[in-house]
């Protein structure tokens, strides 16, 4: 499949798939870099899809079943970054997993993304980010249309825990 290049809130996305996490990101008031920074990586170059600086993690959206080659990239973004990468397997649903990959671990772990979001995000607005997410649609250049419940969530307050070096303990 082809991907379509969506522009969602004045920017361009290179795939309908990311501009919805872009979407999911917004209605939840989770801040995002769109492709920061690249990297040469040991298998090569790479370009993380997002950046969430309050959680001081990579983002990476993939189609349902990502490649071998992916997977080793994140591993080694991980690595080589020392912060934590997580992988969406399709775009943002109530199903969707995700791959989390930690620095020095070799191995990685799947969990659904409602759970994920909602070690910082309160259930309430996780789940109305989602159904916003999927419902959102792009029309004409720097048009969308939310879902009107996306419009009344509420602040979401993020549930991180700082350390005492000043970054943030996750919980994967």
């Amino acid at each position: 499949m082809t991907a379509i290049q969506t522009r969602f809130k004045g920017r361009y996305y290179r795939s309908r798939t990311e501009a919805r996490y872009a979407a999911l990101f917004s209605f939840c008031r989770l801040p995002f870099d769109y492709e920061k920074e690249g990297f040469w990586l040991e298998l090569g170059r790479y370009l993380p899809d997002f950046f969430l600086p309050s959680l001081d993690m990579w983002f990476e959206v993939k189609g349902a079943l990502p490649t071998c080659e992916a997977t080793n990239k994140c591993h080694c973004l991980a690595d080589e970054t020392n912060q934590r990468v997580v992988m969406a397997y399709g775009a943002p649903g109530w199903e969707t997993d995700l791959g989390c990959f930690s620095p020095g671990w070799h191995g990685n772990g799947i969990q659904a993304l409602p759970a994920f979001l909602m070690q910082w995000i309160s259930p309430e607005i996780v789940l109305l980010a989602i159904e916003a997410a999927q419902s959102v649609r792009f029309g004409e250049p720097g048009n969308i249309v939310p879902l009107p419940l996306a419009q009344r969530a509420p602040e979401p307050k993020l549930l991180l825990t700082k350390t005492s070096d000043g970054g943030v303990d996750l919980p994967f």
